[in-house]
């Protein structure tokens, strides 16, 4: 049966535009409460979404025991527009508190969710699972584990028989040190029956992902430096060493039955740009362990975050990030590039500004286009606490999203210039080559001029507080032209 909403909360979907003939828009998910995309899941059927997310108040010194204390955990089914159908208020299994569930499969009938379980008593954690229909009831949910075990896992893949393999790799009981790392295999059916458990005290990894290689018939683990074979039984059977030069990986998302990608960062930092270079970058993995393809994403002295990555054939990726990612206080964008397979870049485009915008999730649509998902935060009206609202645009094949409200503090652009207010400097990202940026004083006389290709980074420590007025040119005309303030 379904758990009734006890409380009513307050979601405002804020719609500045719906170009119905281009399907693009940007949704807001804003209420006077921290809010934060979990996961996101293209049903199968009606061009539905399941949408879930947590709701709830930012502590004093947050950290990863507030999302089950401190939040709601709720989740949506959407129509295409993100407009909501039904919602259910998750709120603990046998007494334990929950994160919110993520997909792991649908079908006609059902949606199958995993997620962590928390007894407040003693702290264990274990892991459930949960079923529930398409108007979400819930049809049954179970709690996984063992006392004193932390059972809690970080990641799985869907196998050649439609099972599930969970993986983890993290001290497994709350005696071990983070020194001694191992990992743990745990296998179910689709109806939630226990299959096989493996923990592996010899051979130690932390693991980013599994998939199933059914042309070698065998699981491929990913840690961060190693790729490590199970057989079918999960049982190990031999390990690969990789490393690429600056490369971190962070997760994995399967390709076909024999290639996947491994998503992370390419670290340039080096004089004078301590802690301000790295670029978003995937690689492509075969079924051997052999790299096909290493691809990065980013400008010299801008940080470029990893976020996600979609596709309906590898021919046109969808690669999404941040753009200037910082832990504090800084203008960023949301930041698409449509790619390949091979890296060549078919657009750059930037979204946001005015704010700070992190992108979560990126999603392909039928249209050609695609949906990105992240959450922004407004720390010029509300600096404290540090509050997110949700926020979804859907782009069209060009990433494009047609009629804005010129009254919302938000850009679409191939061209970026910040900080801004700044002080000791302007920084200008974009794809574009051969251009020029004039800096002008308020009353339009000439005080630099600057050429460029794609990126520059030019110094401002000698201007006076005040505002200037730029222009950026190719080939003689202007590409973007803006008001700059410095502090």
């Amino acid at each position: 049966m379904k758990r009734q909403i006890k409380s009513l909360v307050i979601i405002l979907l804020f719609v500045p535009n719906i170009a119905i003939s281009q399907n693009t828009f940007i949704k807001w998910i804003s209420s006077p409460k921290d809010e934060i995309p979990w996961d996101i899941y293209k049903l199968n059927s009606n061009n539905q979404y399941l949408l879930s997310i947590v709701q709830g108040t930012v502590s004093s010194n947050p950290g990863y025991y507030d999302i089950f204390f401190n939040y709601n955990k709720i989740i949506h089914i959407t129509d295409y527009e993100f407009n909501f159908l039904d919602s259910l208020f998750l709120d603990n299994i046998e007494g334990y508190l929950i994160t919110p569930g993520k997909v792991i499969i649908t079908d006609v009938d059902e949606i199958l969710l995993w997620g962590t379980a928390l007894d407040t008593n003693t702290y264990d954690e274990q892991l459930y699972l949960q079923w529930l229909d398409y108007d979400l009831n819930i049809l049954k949910d179970s709690l996984y584990g063992l006392p004193d075990r932390n059972d809690a896992m970080a990641g799985f893949t869907v196998t050649y028989n439609n099972n599930i393999v969970f993986f983890r790799s993290y001290p497994i009981s709350k005696q071990e040190k983070y020194d001694s790392v191992k990992y743990v295999l745990w296998e179910f059916d689709i109806q939630g029956n226990e299959i096989n458990y493996n923990t592996d005290t010899i051979h130690s990894a932390i693991f980013i992902g599994i998939s199933d290689m059914t042309g070698i018939d065998k699981y491929q683990v990913t840690s961060v430096n190693k790729i490590i074979y199970f057989n079918y039984n999960l049982e190990y059977d031999t390990a690969v060493s990789w490393q690429v030069e600056k490369f971190t990986g962070y997760r994995t998302k399967k390709i076909n039955d024999s290639e996947y990608f491994i998503i992370g960062s390419i670290d340039n930092m080096m004089p004078p740009y301590i802690n301000e270079n790295f670029d978003m970058a995937f690689l492509v993995i075969d079924e051997n362990a052999n790299i096909q393809t290493i691809n990065s994403y980013g400008v010299l002295d801008t940080n470029d975050r990893e976020g996600d990555i979609d596709f309906i054939n590898i021919d046109t990726l969808f690669f999404g990030g941040t753009k200037n990612y910082t832990c504090g206080a800084a203008d960023t964008w949301f930041t698409l590039y449509k790619t390949n397979y091979d890296g060549d870049i078919f657009f750059t485009r930037y979204y946001g500004g005015h704010g700070k915008y992190s992108l979560h999730r990126v999603i392909t649509t039928d249209d050609g286009g695609c949906v990105m998902v992240g959450t922004y935060w407004d720390f010029y009206n509300y600096p404290n606490p540090k509050q997110h609202d949700i926020v979804i645009m859907k782009v069209d094949e060009n990433g494009l999203i047609s009629n804005l409200d010129e009254h919302i503090p938000f850009e679409v652009t191939d061209i970026i210039v910040y900080p801004n207010p700044g002080n000791d400097f302007i920084k200008i990202n974009t794809a574009l080559q051969n251009l020029v940026f004039t800096l002008f004083d308020i009353k339009g006389d000439q005080i630099m001029e600057k050429e460029f290709d794609k990126s520059a980074s030019i110094n401002t420590q000698h201007l006076q507080v005040g505002i200037y007025l730029y222009k950026i040119q190719q080939f003689g005309k202007e590409v973007k032209s803006g008001k700059w303030i410095k502090q």
